[in-house]
């Protein structure tokens, strides 16, 4: 079972033909890039953000399949971002 179809069957959907879009909210830029050059790896299309601002921006155009986001974010809280 592939990573994608793990998360797939957790959030109740099938798996498409695509990769799954998943967006990340982190800060900290040396993270932000291991944990995407990580989910990229394992087959997924991963749009990295640096704020939560950003993420609430992005997230009206293209919604992704699953958003992980750094709780501690500078500005907009994650947690709040998230609601």
């Amino acid at each position: 079972m592939t990573s994608q179809s793990v998360i797939a069957a957790a959030l109740g959907t099938s798996m498409a033909p695509t990769p799954m879009h998943l967006h990340l909210v982190e800060d900290d830029p040396d993270m932000r890039q291991m944990v995407r050059e990580y989910l990229s790896q394992h087959g997924f299309q991963v749009t990295a953000m640096a704020s939560a601002e950003e993420f609430l921006a992005r997230i009206h155009r293209a919604r992704p399949h699953l958003a992980i986001v750094d709780v501690s974010v500078p500005g907009r809280r994650g947690l709040l971002a998230c609601q």
